[in-house]
């Protein structure tokens, strides 16, 4: 790069001048500011760590600031939630003298969803490249249509500009040198990591000059502390008070922790239970955290390594510097609507770049085919477009693999259908779990919890590993055990929201699919479909991680706002086990129960009327059809928290009807009506309408045949009287066989809060 001049900060108005720490901007912000500030074109960067990038996204947004003012929106992508929550706090300090807004959008902070839908309330949005992802796939309509603005934006005529700026361009320069230290080849990477702490002492005298401060106080950071944590660590570091800081490979991901020394020890780390070498990439990010601007003169970096695993080429940094991570001269730019792919490169296309673009064309190809195979897209007319089982897969955020091992369990299902067992394996088996591992002593804690689930494991404890250790956590969750080790308690919440969207994933799949019988006869999955247990249980299962607890759980009164563990379990011990007990009893009995006082009763109350939806079930019957209406006691309820699945079949038959209703179905004078052709022999019909996501309000009749067999008829419990049946089964599904009026049918009317059947929970 040739002599740059160097442009100071005044050139920008006062009232961003102001924004920036120094004065006067280095090479690389020089060679870029012009284009910034005065054009409107679009700027690639590529530039080593710690040469001021970040200080040209500012430039950019005080750009637009000037242009757009509050209608201003930029987006700032950072690896970690630490990173991101350090860059909020910075910039909302910075920014606030122009008035700009920074908001925080990362799975503990949604400050920013109100612009991620369109409400411009935000000007700077800081995320993670995960929930950026995941918002933007559920939130694909219409204004993301628009093919043909989003292509002249991507167009071929479009100007831009590219700026690559070698190691070489560092306002502070870092000596990296590479340590290699000898590994017996039967050494675990782990004894080898734990050799190389008792070196380091005699390293640090080394190369430490003998004027440095002395090394007092000790720190250690890692994405697992508390924001507050990391916080105190970072400004006490900054500070000095801090002189020695033990960090996780979170140095490599941009958090500001700059320093004069940085010693990477050991280039090894754990993923997925296997121990694997620092990408070049990673290891060049965290030996930028040496010499940052402002702080110091000159940086240095040590590597610790095996001597046969010496990074390649690094040693010579002073020799080579441009040599290292240069930006490779293939650009490879997909337009849409072009059937090619466009190259730009200073000389003539290499042997190698062809072969890479032939490989390249040959992976996409085998993607579409897998994508095709699983029913996600359709490739009708040599366009590619995706079907409605692919859009469910990529709104819940599903890997491939784990979609794929869905199929794949329901093309071998049994011939008893899929047991809720079998439906938390499958989705513990999803490859969205990886990365969890079991720590030493965790096995003591999962032998506890392993004898009060409701499904233990049945191998030796010396065999579990990953997947038992979540099979184990997830249960304990549902289950409503305490666990009070944070480690574990912590792991257990990350492990339900997978298991959250993953099930949810499962139970629109199978929705969807059941809808679309040619997709599924396909898929070779149509038996399953149609198996009347398995799809039960895949809404069952489904609610009850939505839940937090089993769908037919005595806790179901927790899901109050007003209600935790404490006062949940005083409920279940005097009785109050579920909402129509609820609404039974007085306020005054209620208070006592929870210790609170006056108007709790009332107000709890009140609160399960809004929130919890009274379905009414109407069944009339005859051999070749069912008359059903659904209607809703509580009008008022939350439309979100009343969406339900009607399930209509039994063993023999199977799924006979199975659709969604939404709570504007529901209301109404006459409700909603169903007339559901039986073309099959029956003796007794089930007829489930199950909520989506709530507990303890689900309703479950059985109809009896009248036309079945006396000898049938007599082993069910007669009951002409609704109200007696009502009262007779408050806590399980009625079995009716009333007298037929009119003749040839049966009828059923019922309104009531239902639990399974199947046993509760211990």
């Amino acid at each position: 790069m040739s002599q740059q001049k160097l442009y100071s900060t005044n050139a920008l108005p006062d009232r961003y001048a102001q924004i920036f720490e120094h004065h006067q901007f280095n090479e690389i912000q020089s060679a870029c500011l012009k284009i910034l500030w005065h054009t409107k074109d679009s700027l690639v960067v590529a530039a080593p760590t710690g040469s001021g990038k970040t200080v040209l996204f500012e430039l950019a947004v005080c750009r637009a600031w000037e242009d757009y003012r509050s209608e201003t929106l930029a987006v700032y992508i950072a690896p970690m939630k630490c990173l991101v929550q350090q860059k909020v706090a910075e910039w909302r300090k910075k920014f606030s003298l122009l008035g700009l807004k920074v908001a925080e959008l990362t799975g503990d902070s949604d400050e920013a969803r109100g612009s991620v839908n369109g409400d411009i309330s935000t000007n700077l949005i800081c995320t993670t490249p995960e929930k950026w992802d995941v918002e933007f796939r559920r939130r694909a309509g219409p204004m993301w249509l628009n093919g043909q603005k989003i292509g002249r934006w991507l167009g071929r005529n479009v100007v831009w500009h590219g700026f690559s700026f070698g190691a070489g361009t560092r306002v502070i320069p870092v000596d990296a040198s590479v340590r290699g230290y000898y590994c017996p080849p039967d050494r675990s990477p782990f004894h080898f990591d734990a050799q190389l702490n008792y070196k380091l002492p005699m390293l640090l005298r080394e190369v430490l000059p003998s004027n440095r401060s002395a090394l007092i106080g000790v720190g250690y950071h890692n994405a697992g502390l508390s924001f507050e944590d990391r916080s105190l660590i970072e400004k006490t570091f900054n500070r000095g008070l801090v002189r020695i800081l033990v960090c996780t490979t979170t140095l490599a991901m941009g958090v500001n922790l700059p320093a004069y020394l940085v010693v990477i020890r050991g280039t090894t780390m754990m993923t997925g239970g296997t121990s694997e070498q620092y990408s070049a990439a990673r290891i060049h990010q965290m030996i930028g955290r040496a010499g940052r601007p402002g702080l110091e003169e000159c940086g240095k970096a040590i590597i610790m390594t095996t001597s046969n695993h010496i990074v390649e080429g690094l040693s010579h940094r002073r020799q080579a510097p441009s040599g290292l991570m240069m930006l490779y001269k293939v650009v490879i730019l997909v337009y849409p609507g072009d059937k090619h792919f466009a190259y730009h490169s200073p000389s003539d296309m290499s042997l190698s770049s062809f072969l890479t673009k032939l490989s390249f064309q040959e992976q996409c190809q085998r993607a579409l085919d897998s994508l095709f195979a699983m029913g996600l897209i359709d490739k009708a007319d040599g366009r590619v477009k995706s079907t409605e089982l692919g859009r469910i897969f990529s709104r819940f955020y599903m890997s491939f693999n784990g979609f794929e091992s869905f199929v794949e369990e329901l093309r071998n299902i049994p011939s008893d259908g899929l047991s809720k067992e079998r439906l938390l394996i499958t989705i513990v088996y999803c490859p969205d779990f990886d990365g969890v591992q079991i720590r030493s002593g965790e096995k003591v804690l999962l032998r506890r919890l392993n004898t009060t689930v409701r499904y233990p494991l049945q191998t030796r404890p010396s065999q579990w590993k990953e997947k038992e250790k979540i099979f184990l956590l997830l249960q304990s969750n549902l289950d409503g055990t305490d666990v009070a080790d944070a480690g574990p308690r912590i792991e257990r919440l990350s492990m339900l929201k997978v298991a959250r969207r993953v099930s949810r994933c499962l139970l629109e799949s199978v929705l969807c699919l059941h809808n679309q019988k040619t997709l599924s006869e396909r898929l070779t999955i149509s038996e399953a479909i149609r198996h009347y247990r398995t799809i039960r249980n895949v809404v069952l299962v489904a609610k009850s991680f939505e839940c937090g607890f089993w769908h037919n759980s005595v806790l179901c009164l927790q899901q109050l706002a007003d209600v935790g563990v404490t006062r949940g379990s005083r409920l279940m011990m005097h009785g109050l086990t579920s909402f129509r007990a609820l609404r039974d009893a007085e306020p005054i009995i209620i208070e006592m129960v929870t210790r609170t006082l006056p108007p709790f009763g009332t107000r709890l109350k009140a609160r399960a009327e809004i929130d919890f939806p009274r379905y009414s079930v109407r069944v009339v019957g005859n051999p070749n059809h069912l008359d059903v209406t659904l209607s809703l006691a509580n009008h008022d309820v939350n439309a979100a928290r009343s969406a339900a699945i009607l399930l209509v079949g039994n063993e023999k038959t199977g799924v006979l009807f199975l659709r969604k209703v939404s709570r504007h179905e529901l209301i109404g004078e006459k409700g909603l009506s169903l007339h559901i052709q039986v073309t099959q022999d029956w003796d007794t019909l089930n007829v489930h309408l199950m909520n989506e996501t709530l507990a303890g309000v689900d309703v479950d009749v059985s109809v009896n045949n009248p036309n079945a067999s006396s000898e049938k008829q007599s082993r069910a419990k007669p009951s002409s009287d609704p109200a007696n049946l009502l009262a007779a089964s408050s806590c399980h599904s009625s079995q009716s066989s009333i007298s037929p009026s009119p003749p040839n049918s049966c009828r059923a009317d019922l309104e009531m809060d239902m639990v399974d059947p199947e046993l509760l929970v211990r």
